[in-house]
């Protein structure tokens, strides 16, 4: 998977100041909507129980 580089953002006058975040680093708390974020592993979700289960013979099984 090849990552396309990112041409280096101009640094602010004053990274330091309150209220201005640095644009050169990522918030935690607002992803790049550009960016693709780690997959989140799905819940793992148990099969359906069968009709006919093959491990636990039912009344109707023969």
């Amino acid at each position: 998977m090849s990552v396309p580089t990112v041409p280096e953002r101009p640094i602010p006058a004053d990274p330091e100041s309150p209220g201005v975040p640095d644009p050169s680093v990522p918030d935690p708390n607002m992803p790049d909507p550009h960016v693709p974020g780690p997959i989140e592993p799905r819940p793992v979700v148990p099969p359906m129980p069968s009709p006919e289960p093959d491990s636990e013979p039912g009344p109707d099984r023969r």
